[in-house]
């Protein structure tokens, strides 16, 4: 019987990824002293305040659409969101506004 991870192919890229950065973590822990020093519940605070911009702009987003008569969901408006963040972070200016597009 074949084991489900070997069915799901991003699972196994995922778990690569997470062991190679453990791995590189624990050769380099010198480079990762100073995060380490950070207090976690500015972190925490950092984190939640991010994901709540991302999610107030999944529904301007969704609002936006609804006098054009094209309704979605909150959570398809927050994927939007999400997948017009990652567009603007990795890739040049006014890509995640193609991507939303």
């Amino acid at each position: 019987m074949k084991l489900k991870a070997l069915k799901n192919p991003r699972l196994i890229i995922t778990s690569l990824v997470l062991a190679v950065f453990i791995v590189y973590f624990f050769l380099n822990v010198d480079k990762f002293k100073p995060l380490l020093q950070v207090n976690g519940y500015l972190l925490i605070a950092i984190a939640l305040t991010n994901v709540a911009g991302v999610f107030i702009n999944g529904l301007f987003t969704k609002f936006i659409l609804e006098p054009f008569n094209k309704y979605i969901s909150i959570t398809e408006a927050f994927y939007v969101s999400v997948i017009s963040s990652i567009g603007n972070f990795f890739a040049t200016a006014g890509t995640g506004f193609g991507i939303r597009a």
